[in-house]
């Protein structure tokens, strides 16, 4: 075979695996096949720039060892080659689609932190996906083998040929003669981010993420001067202050973070009308309940992070992956334990996953696991046991401490036991953990603790469920907030927007380390502005508008509101961490 008509023969094989590709993630993230159908070809038309310029990079290897050798050897490997990047295009094409339907982003490299466990992530997944996503990697796996079940001789031919085909490898591979090269952005068509990220390329996207990650160390989205300026003005914000937290010598604050709780869950009812979050909800009227709070970014180790050590997540970093870079940042645990306070962190689960294990591992009592007695679902011991045996724990512990539960329960595939309330999965666990929160306030109450505590209750993060909205938008990043316990004396709701980030500025105060956290505000001074990291870009949200600034397309989606203050303290935060 003539090496033009090798290369065009593997430029059509792998443009057909990279529609396969597409048809996978439409097959398991579309609503319907009317829905699927309609967008089939401009889906296909629009993402095969970004096919071309992946195969381009795939076949330039092969095409250099060809001009090299003609042998058998190097023959031989070509084809093994060629087998192992069509599996590796189909482990990742379904692994994508898996991904945005469970979690709303594609693929990146920062996911592989989450596979620690990777039993239990796949545990996360509902058996009809697994089931199919086995048969299409079976079918792959045959069509791959079949495609080279035999090693092929190719001739190179007249020099000009050679000499074609590496500018036409060249020319796909950049995406034409434009100033700047192709990227991203070319599959970008809708208004609609499902659509588009149907059209995105997997195996280009995973590239582009990680080369992209490793530049946001030095990232400038605005100057200097600008930057300075409206962080400035986001810190003169919030200067009134609301209510006023009684602390004392002898306080305890515990803090309750619920697993996947979101924000959205207040206004939702079953079909008796009834709130799948009562215990929460009579919590809203007997403290400051902040209606509009919001999570800094999309994970457990992200929200930990963040109520910690007033971090604010990057976009395709986590700082627990970078434990020299987490050292610079302030830490909750370790403030309280210098200023004589007695901590404690419980978890059902493992805290290995994601490294979240870095942010606590100074405190006094670190519980996981393996310390519960009670049955477990995929992820840890069930929140009711966890839940127990904490507050059995408060009633043995000094009076001073800080005191941090994270339940797991209502994390996916969201098995619960015994407890089949409601149909939908993700809301009966909800209300499954619920009733757990609702059996320690009771006990918080009736022992005593409760007069003399500040009660913090939030999420680790929100969620796209349960109606799978867009990933990047506001409502999923909404979360529960309520202040309450006895050394809180008012109680009403609070409107103005406030983050997760807000968190640890307001318990420091109980150190006066509050100074400390200089990327939050405390919550008793409400900014009314709160920032947000999604899966590639970064949000402002405040009373009156919200603006999404897309990193790598380097552009807003949608109507830019406000002065780019997002890109400012996105910018300042990526300075503090990653400066030398």
């Amino acid at each position: 075979m003539k090496l033009w008509k090798y290369i065009l023969k593997n430029y059509l094989w792998y443009v057909l695996l990279f529609f396969g590709a597409k048809i996978i993630f439409v097959s398991l993230n579309f609503d319907s096949l009317k829905q699927a159908a309609n967008q089939l070809i401009p889906i296909f038309y629009n993402g095969l720039a970004l096919d071309l310029s992946a195969v381009s990079y795939i076949l330039l290897i092969p095409f250099i060892l060809l001009l090299i050798s003609e042998s058998t050897g190097i023959l031989k490997a070509l084809r093994y080659y060629h087998i192992v990047i069509g599996l590796l295009i189909s482990c990742i094409a379904i692994t994508d689609a898996l991904v945005y339907k469970y979690w709303g982003g594609k693929l990146s490299f920062l996911l592989v932190q989450y596979l620690a466990e990777p039993l239990k992530g796949i545990r996360s997944i509902a058996s009809l996906d697994l089931a199919i996503s086995a048969i299409l990697l079976i079918a792959a796996v045959l069509l791959i083998r079949l495609y080279n079940l035999k090693t092929i001789s190719v001739h190179r031919g007249p020099w000009w040929q050679a000499l074609l085909i590496a500018a036409v490898i060249l020319f796909l591979g950049r995406g034409g003669l434009a100033k700047t090269p192709i990227g991203i952005s070319s599959s970008f068509y809708h208004t609609e981010d499902l659509y588009n990220y149907a059209a995105l390329n997997p195996l280009w996207n995973l590239v582009s993420y990680e080369i992209n990650g490793a530049s946001l160390k030095t990232l400038e989205l605005i100057s200097s001067e600008d930057e300075t300026g409206l962080i400035a003005e986001w810190r003169s914000m919030g200067a009134e202050s609301i209510s006023e937290i009684h602390w004392n010598d002898s306080s305890r604050i515990i803090v309750i973070m619920l697993e996947s709780f979101s924000g959205k869950l207040s206004a939702l009812r079953d079909d008796k009308g009834q709130s799948y979050t009562p215990n929460l909800d009579r919590l809203r009227v007997q403290g400051l309940n902040y209606s509009q709070a919001y999570a800094a970014s999309f994970r457990s180790d992200r929200g930990l992070t963040a109520i910690l050590t007033g971090t604010p997540s990057f976009a395709t970093q986590s700082l627990t992956n970078e434990p020299n870079l987490l050292r610079k940042a302030p830490n909750l645990i370790t403030l309280f334990n210098a200023a004589g306070w007695h901590t404690s962190m419980y978890h059902g689960g493992s805290l290995n996953l994601a490294n979240m294990r870095l942010l606590v591992t100074a405190a006094d009592e670190l519980h996981e696991q393996n310390y519960f007695k009670g049955s477990e679902g995929s992820w840890g011991v069930h929140d009711e046991f966890v839940f127990r045996q904490f507050a059995d724990d408060l009633h043995k512990t000094k009076s001073k401490g800080l005191h941090i539960l994270f339940s797991l329960s209502s994390h996916e595939p969201f098995d619960v036991p015994q407890y089949e309330k409601h149909q939908d999965a993700y809301l009966n666990s909800i209300s499954y953990t619920d009733s757990c929160l609702g059996v320690l306030i009771s006990d918080l109450k009736s022992s005593g603790l409760w007069s003399n505590s500040l009660l913090l209750i939030s999420a680790d993060h929100g969620t796209i469920l349960p109606e799978r909205s867009t990933a990047h938008k506001k409502k999923n990043y909404h979360i529960p907030l309520i202040l309450s316990g006895g050394l809180i004396n008012d109680s009403f709701d609070v409107d103005q927007v406030v983050s997760q980030m807000d968190i640890a500025t307001t318990l420091a105060s109980a150190i006066s380390a509050d100074s400390l956290f200089v990327f939050g505000h405390s919550l008793l001074k409400p900014a009314g502005m709160a920032f947000y990291n999604y899966y590639h870009g970064v949000v402002c949200v405040t009373d009156s508008c919200t603006q999404y600034y897309d990193i790598p397309l380097q552009k807003y989606l949608g109507q830019q509101c406000l002065p780019p203050y997002e890109k400012a303290y996105f910018q300042a935060a990526n300075k503090q961490i990653f400066a030398p």
